[in-house]
């Protein structure tokens, strides 16, 4: 139209300054971010994405989420512009962005359905908070992009493991074999397991030795779990507390454990790498093929209802038998 420039210019875009890094990478909250009731219908996106990095920080989002969020809603800003008022956004700006994004910048499909979730977690934020009286983005779900079935351990394999770990723990490193139990065993995620402390194990009955996961965020309520534990659990957790010292269980990088349970599978034989997503996964196609209540594992895995739907698909699928 005469006197409007394109949101599709082939120009290259120039990135917005919505936030500032740290000489670490790491995302900071942008100093001055307003307050929800000092913006409003009439005030421009990149006002409001200024806002939604300090929410997000607040709410306790994790650095890696923020950023992906934020690199989302600047390419969205950059779309429908960065001074557009948040009352002239609606739901056609939504669907053109996403079209935008897979016909323009032959984006993945995985990409683009983050990009959705971003917008969607930024419009709900804002209708929440009463900055906007409706969510110009509630139904837009963009379609979900195709990810590849988790890799599980057969039982052999599972064996080879186990009898690694049990090997390390003779030689005197048992934090493989208790990150093992924890993850093989009990089916918590990597970031979980970082996270424990020695307040988080019980071993009142020896037999039964039971871990709490917990979250702090209102949002993580339904990952906040009580799990029991093989006995096995308790001696080798007493061997290995004679190895650190301070309160936290692993005093390392998330990373660092994920270089442990490579080093496992290299330890076990294994052709490829081993992850604590595989063992987690296992550890559920196998409570699957026992016959555990859906609803059970659901709790046990700590899975919001929602996200339980694809999960379940997928372990369906997993624990299915093979074709004869």
């Amino acid at each position: 139209m005469k006197g409007q420039t394109s949101v599709l210019s082939t120009e290259k875009p120039i990135q917005l300054s919505l936030w500032s890094h740290t000489p670490e990478g790491a995302l900071s909250p942008p100093v001055g971010a307003p307050y929800p009731e000092e913006i409003g219908p009439e005030s421009s996106i990149a006002l409001a994405i200024h806002w939604f990095a300090q929410h997000l920080h607040t709410q306790g989002y994790s650095e890696e989420t923020v950023r992906s969020y934020l690199v989302s809603l600047s390419l969205f800003a950059r779309y429908v512009g960065p001074h557009r008022k948040l009352a002239e956004i609606k739901k056609a700006h939504a669907r053109g962005f996403l079209d935008w994004l897979r016909s323009r910048r032959k984006t993945a499909a995985k990409t683009i359905e983050l990009r959705g979730t971003a917008l969607r977690a930024f419009f709900a934020a804002l209708q929440k908070e009463g900055v906007l009286d409706h969510n110009p983005v509630q139904d837009i779900y963009p379609p979900r992009g195709a990810t590849p079935l988790p890799e599980i351990l057969f039982a052999e394999e599972v064996e080879k493991v186990r009898r690694a770990a049990a090997r390390l723990a003779e030689e005197g490193k048992p934090r493989p074999y208790l990150v093992l139990i924890l993850a093989l065993e009990m089916g918590l995620r990597l970031g979980e397991i970082t996270r424990l402390t020695r307040a988080d194990i019980d071993l009142s009955n020896s037999y039964r030795p039971v871990v709490h996961v917990r979250y702090k965020a209102e949002r993580h309520r339904h990952k906040t779990r009580a799990l029991t534990g093989p006995p096995e659990l308790a001696a080798v957790y007493r061997e290995y507390l004679e190895s650190i010292e301070g309160e936290r269980l692993f005093p390392v990088t998330q990373r660092a454990l994920e270089y442990e349970i490579e080093e496992l599978g290299r330890q076990a034989g294994l052709p490829r790498k081993l992850t604590a997503r595989t063992l987690r996964w296992t550890w559920a196609v196998r409570r699957v093929r026992e016959g555990i209540d859906g609803e059970k594992l659901r709790r046990l895995m700590g899975l919001s209802p929602m996200a339980w739907r694809e999960t379940a698909r997928i372990l369906a699928s997993l624990a299915s038998p093979p074709l004869g």
